[in-house]
Order: structure tokens, then sequence, then C-alpha cells
């Protein structure tokens, strides 16, 4: 996949919280200019701690869930 067509993911934690425990999604689009919008309409409503995730469009391995824990059915 093409690095400009690759989706991504803006996140951030609202004002008054902290920890990524409370990371919610802004906004996703492979267009940067659109990212960076969402970016400035989330710092002026007290948003902080912003993240971007770069979807690569592969499959996630949930076997290998956190700690352990998942077993197949």
């Amino acid at each position: 996949m093409n690095t400009q067509e690759q989706e991504r993911v803006l996140w951030a934690i609202p004002a008054g919280m902290k920890g990524a425990i409370n990371a919610v999604v802004i906004a996703s689009s492979a267009d940067p200019l659109h990212l960076n919008e969402a970016k400035e309409w989330a710092i002026s409503n007290g948003f902080h701690s912003f993240k971007v995730q770069t979807l690569d469009g592969t499959i996630p391995d949930f076997s290998k869930g956190v700690g352990g824990n998942c077993h197949e059915s």
C-alpha cells in the first residue's frame, strides 16, 4: 500500500482526563490536511496528548491477545 494512501487515525485525550486508556478517536483519514484541521478543532475543544496511528491494511492477529488471555473457540 502506498504511504500516501494509508489511513491515519488521530487519537487524543479529552480535557480534564489523563491516561491513554481515555484516548478517543478524533478523526481518521488518508488526507493529512484533514487530520491537521481535526487536530486544530480538538485543541480548541480542550483535547490533549495527540497520537497518530497508521493503518497499513494488515489484518490483526487476535490470537496474540493482551496478556495471552485469548483462546480459540
